[in-house]
């Protein structure tokens, strides 16, 4: 069984977005296996802004973590931060490790093994 199933190359598509755009053949690619289509659809995930993050209000279960996570601290559980090995996932990671340890929080930092552990290019 394979590992990994890799989406076939759409040459055409990509070759549009590519001159379209001014990105490379693999870049467009890429862009196309995430549902990006054109230059308009890509400009915002090119050319991102803060102004375009999603709010924190409306991720999932924000507030219950955040009721947990302090519980844990006022109780003086151990807290395990589990973060991606890319950059956003090991950044995030010490964030938060450092704002748990600075409100007195047990905190220990994992990162995700690239190796035994990765996902590939989406």
């Amino acid at each position: 069984m394979d590992r990994y199933r890799v989406r076939p190359p759409d040459e055409a598509a990509a070759g549009t977005l590519a001159e379209a755009s001014g990105l490379g053949l693999t870049a467009a690619q890429v862009l196309l296996n995430r549902g990006i289509r054109s230059v308009e659809e890509a400009s915002p995930f090119l050319d991102a802004t803060l102004r375009g993050l999603s709010s924190p209000e409306n991720m999932a279960d924000r507030a219950q973590a955040s009721r947990r996570i302090a519980r844990a601290i006022r109780a003086r559980e151990r807290i395990v931060v589990f973060g991606d090995y890319d950059v956003d996932g090991t950044t995030s990671a010490l964030i938060l490790s450092e704002v748990i340890a600075a409100l007195g929080g047990e905190v220990r930092t994992l990162i995700a093994d690239r190796f035994n552990g990765g996902y590939g290019l989406s």
